[in-house]
């Protein structure tokens, strides 16, 4: 570079530099407050989702609201706070969960599931099958995939519950692959 091209490099930082700065930081604010997308490693939610999809995740749908049964969830390990898991709400704070010959049971009656659900059972396997009623304490939830047999979640945990706290948000949709780009139900 000239010293005569120095003039013209600043007019174009000056111009420029100001409009890639603002849009760094919206997009960091917006990823940061409103939606992030996220990666399925595993099987773990299908058919639901896939292994690879691309999904997006609301972080305000739960600023306003808290998580209703059968909601698609993103949240930071139990285990280990540091990773992040996907799975389907199946108890609330307060109740009493069973798993009965593949049926969620809460406080001893039976939930019917969504139609896009009603092919999945949900098997009693792991520490916290819920073969006995379970209690939910407040301010927690019980978690489950969508391909019972194959995913870790709150029946295999030390702990079996997800806290408030731990929620990142609430899957809305599929970004990726676009032959899959749909609403998440």
């Amino acid at each position: 570079m000239t010293i005569d091209n120095k003039p013209g490099t600043i007019e174009w930082l000056r111009t420029y530099g100001k409009t890639i700065l603002i849009t760094v930081a919206v997009v960091f604010v917006i990823r940061t407050l409103v939606a992030e997308p996220f990666f399925i490693p595993s099987s773990s939610m299908e058919p639901t989702l896939k292994r690879l999809d691309r999904i997006l995740v609301s972080k305000i749908s739960y600023a306003v609201s808290d998580p209703s049964r059968w909601d698609v969830l993103v949240f930071r390990s139990p285990e280990d706070g540091r990773s992040s898991f996907v799975k389907r709400v199946v108890g609330m704070p307060g109740e009493k969960l069973q798993i009965v010959d593949g049926e969620v049971f809460i406080n001893d009656e039976l939930q019917e599931k969504p139609a896009t659900l009603r092919s999945i059972e949900y098997s009693d396997i792991g520490r916290w099958g819920t073969t006995e009623p379970l209690p939910i304490p407040a301010g927690s939830y019980f978690v489950l995939g969508d391909n019972s047999d194959s995913s870790n979640d709150s029946r295999r945990w030390k702990e079996p519950f997800v806290t408030r706290e731990d929620i990142i948000g609430k899957a809305v949709t599929i970004i990726w692959p676009p032959g899959r780009i749909h609403l998440i139900r």
